[in-house]
């Protein structure tokens, strides 16, 4: 059933990407987890993504993942969509989501936003 007031929903994430320049460096990984302001776990998405730029040597220093573990993977392009059924999947037509990122403000919203931007894409 679907509430007609919806309910708030916290989206708890974190990204990994390929260098410090939120304008040219990639996510390579993403993690989401959500909740409701009841504490409900309401599930979650972990993703590895391709990208067409280098995981610089200070990236990989910070999380571990080199270029040979991208190799073949899905990119931004692809990847995007399925976070966005996703989402769909866990949110109601009247829900507030409520995105939440240690860090959110200096970087994980900054290369969320210009992956989203850069493929044309909406969450």
């Amino acid at each position: 059933a679907v509430d007609p007031h919806g309910k708030l929903v916290f989206i708890s994430f974190d990204v990994e990407t390929t260098g410090p320049a939120n304008n040219f460096d990639r996510i390579i990984e993403i993690g989401l987890a959500l909740a409701d302001s009841d504490g409900n776990y309401l599930g979650e998405l972990n993703l590895r993504i391709g990208s067409p730029v280098p995981v610089t040597e200070y990236a990989y220093k910070v999380h571990k993942i080199s270029d040979a573990d991208l190799k073949g993977i899905d990119h931004f392009d692809k990847a995007g969509p399925q976070i966005s059924r996703f989402l769909e999947s866990k949110l109601g037509p009247y829900d507030t989501a409520v995105l939440v990122a240690h860090n959110g403000d200096a970087v994980d919203f900054r290369y969320l936003i210009n992956e989203l931007i850069r493929h044309s894409l909406t969450l």
